[in-house]
């Protein structure tokens, strides 16, 4: 059978010599499983096992094709081959390290003993720390800003002790690592999808939500119904309008893009909604059941406005800070309404209002920055904050590209993730065009 098919194989790749060496690595190990690896195949599971631990354990497991085992490869990667005992090639190795660090390390002997005496270098990393330990690391900071996952926020609480202590103080400590405050704030786009992502979930059965206060409900559906009635009715189709079928559709692809969550707090959605109001009004007498709905779409505009912005924030007295104020206010007396209803069960409660992570990712994204815009103004009058900087989106970006250049590899190593960063630093004008950050010249 094997003689057949190496005349097939030879037939089919005459001029192809990595083709027909596969299949006869292949045959040699089906025939003789002590039969040596070639060289060159090593070569390339090497870079697949550098690559993905994980993806070249799946691949050797699937059976499809005969590979070298990881513990051949762990021997095969290292600089001298792994023997047990003394052998020539580990003290060749030994002397080369030697002479190329010459200098930097000195032996003294004591007794029967060496150790190491003298200057040592002690490598980037001990001077960057020992830099931060004296205060000279050329830098300083007023704010930490964070996404919004629990690992941060417990970083948070870890400096206050408690949320409600967190809140109380405006997310604002003594700096220690300089004069003044320091705040903590939680990244706006990231706090933009979790309110959509609260609102989707909010429905008239309350399987997960069911906001409500004031007596009426803040549903998803509002949004959905608001949106096909526009599409349904509409005489011309609006090409201005941002609202499409993907913003209601979401796929956990589409759910992180920054803009079909901000799209939806936009002034196009308002329209949607004050114009099927209206409809409702003339039709069914309908005055106000999708009011509140529309005053959470208010608010969340008002989030996303502000962090859009690109004009510098002067003053304490600036009126975006204000507007900021009295939306993060509409969310703290709905949580006080439903606190004080006392018809409601503890579960029923919770379902009424957004969760808890996100009440507190509001509650920092305002108060912490409102204090970091306070501690900058008094520290450097006439400086001027950009609130449409205040977010992680470049770096989001930046992340997404390296997972895409290094597959998915749970521990990348240095030789991979430095060529990653390089490729995206010069590559960064073309790659921006499909991310969450802005373009910018």
């Amino acid at each position: 059978m094997f003689n057949k098919m190496d005349s097939d194989v030879t037939k089919l790749f005459p001029k192809e010599h990595r083709k027909q060496l596969l299949w006869k690595i292949q045959r040699d190990h089906v025939l003789n499983k002590r039969n040596q690896w070639n060289p060159e195949f090593l070569d390339v599971c090497l870079q697949l096992w550098q690559r993905s631990k994980q993806g070249y354990a799946d691949l050797k497991d699937s059976g499809f094709l005969k590979l070298p085992s990881e513990r051949l490869l762990q021997y095969k990667k290292n600089t001298v081959n792994q023997r047990p005992g003394l052998h020539t090639e580990v003290f060749e190795w030994m002397n080369k390290e030697a002479e190329q660090q010459r200098g930097s390390v000195q032996l003294r002997r004591v007794g029967d003993e060496f150790e190491i005496a003298g200057l040592v270098d002690m490598g980037d990393f001990y001077h960057s720390m020992q830099s931060l330990q004296t205060g000279e690391y050329g830098f300083f900071s007023h704010a930490c800003l964070c996404d919004g996952g629990q690992a941060n926020r417990d970083f948070i609480k870890g400096h206050f002790g408690s949320e409600e202590n967190a809140i109380a103080k405006k997310f604002t400590i003594n700096n220690l690592y300089g004069e003044g405050s320091y705040s903590f704030i939680m990244d706006p786009p990231h706090n933009i999808k979790k309110l959509r992502n609260n609102l989707e979930k909010s429905t008239v059965t309350g399987t997960a939500r069911c906001f409500k206060t004031r007596g009426q409900n803040i549903l998803w559906a509002h949004l959905k119904e608001a949106y096909l009635h526009d599409k349904t009715n509409a005489r011309a189709p609006l090409i201005s309008c941002k609202i499409r079928d993907g913003h209601f559709q979401l796929t956990p692809a589409t759910r992180m893009r920054n803009h079909l969550a901000s799209d939806v707090f936009s002034d196009d959605m308002l329209e949607l909604l004050d114009n099927y109001q209206e409809f409702k009004r003339h039709q069914k007498g309908d005055d106000d059941s999708m009011s509140l709905t529309r005053e959470y779409i208010s608010a969340g505009n008002e989030f996303v406005q502000i962090f859009a912005n690109t004009k510098p924030i002067r003053t304490m007295d600036d009126p975006r800070l204000m507007r900021l104020d009295a939306a993060l206010h509409w969310f703290l007396d709905w949580k006080q309404d439903v606190m004080d209803s006392v018809n409601l069960t503890s579960k029923e409660r919770n379902k009424s209002y957004i969760s808890e992570k996100l009440h507190f990712d509001l509650c920092s994204m305002v108060f912490g920055f409102k204090s970091y815009i306070h501690t900058m103004t008094s520290q450097f009058p006439g400086m001027g904050l950009v609130a449409g900087h205040t977010n992680q989106d470049a770096l989001e970006n930046m992340f997404g590209c390296i997972r895409a250049s290094n597959g998915s590899n749970t521990n990348p190593t240095v030789l991979q993730y430095g060529p990653s960063v390089n490729g995206y630093i010069h590559c960064r004008s073309f790659k921006v065009r499909n991310g969450n950050s802005a373009r910018k010249n």
